[in-house]
């Protein structure tokens, strides 16, 4: 079996804020590829946790793949922008500017499980809204052609009673 090549890295320190079902910690980003990147935080991350990294604009979304005490490797199912997220790097300094950049974002944390809820009541909602456009379609064409059927005989009694 033969192994992949492993996608080019850029060593970077990087301080960012991440999002994990109990909310938002701070961490420091010490390496990036096109589809991943190796965070180290504080809070231990748990393999298979699926988390957000937040760092001014740039949002990237993916899954722990590996772990141990401090660090942690996350992987992404589409790749992102290095550079957006590299965006102002430096040295990591508790507290000051680069942590203000970093701060999270003020709207309402919802956890993985409440978003995964509303996307599914979301898709619920388009998923009835489908099946009363094609049962309004079909009784539409159903009382087309009983119109057309009943139609027909009185189009017969009309043509005799005009005939001289």
């Amino acid at each position: 079996m033969a192994l992949r090549p492993r996608q080019p890295r850029r060593a970077v320190r990087i301080a960012v804020r991440v999002r994990t079902d109990t909310g938002w910690i701070d961490a420091t980003v010490h390496n990036v590829s096109h589809r991943g990147m190796m965070l180290q935080s504080p809070q231990p991350l748990q393999r298979n946790q699926f988390v957000e990294i937040a760092r001014g604009q740039t949002r990237v979304v993916g899954r722990i793949v590996w772990s141990d005490a401090a660090r942690c490797g996350l992987q992404t199912q589409e790749a992102f922008d290095m550079d957006a997220l590299q965006a102002g790097a430096g040295r990591h300094r508790p507290g000051g500017e680069r942590r203000r950049e970093a701060r999270a974002p003020t709207k309402p944390v919802r956890s993985f499980q409440e978003q995964g809820h509303h996307a599914r009541m979301i898709g619920r909602s388009m998923e009835r809204a489908v099946v009363a456009i094609v049962g309004a379609t079909f009784a539409a064409l159903i009382a087309a052609q009983a119109l057309d059927t009943l139609s027909r005989p009185f189009a017969q009694v009309e043509a005799v009673l005009a005939a001289p």
